[in-house]
């Protein structure tokens, strides 16, 4: 498990990818951005709690995380690229009169 500090606010592109080795990460309250690519290859990557001030997630963020079955995108989400979780998701779950904007 990986704890990020609380002050941080992007996660920047390709921060975490390719660790293989992770297996949950504890994101901060004061995240606002996650960058493409950021958990891209995570592939033992189970567990996963998107903060509830959360405003994106761009795109192949979370690709290839081939144990990530089930994440819940907070309402607070306005900017959610199509690819950000690849294909590998069972279920994606969204707060009601979530906003969110899928860029093309």
């Amino acid at each position: 498990t990986v704890a990020l500090p609380s002050r941080i606010e992007v996660i920047p592109l390709r921060c975490f990818s390719c660790c293989r080795g992770l297996v949950s990460v504890k994101l901060p309250k004061a995240l606002k951005v996650i960058d493409s690519y950021a958990f891209d290859g995570c592939e033992n990557l189970v567990a996963l709690d998107l903060p509830s001030g959360l405003l994106a997630i761009g795109e192949y963020a979370f690709a290839d995380c081939d144990r990530l079955s089930s994440v819940a995108i907070p309402s607070s989400v306005v900017s959610l690229d199509r690819n950000a979780f690849g294909c590998h998701l069972e279920i994606i779950r969204s707060q009601p009169n979530n906003p969110l904007l899928l860029k093309a």
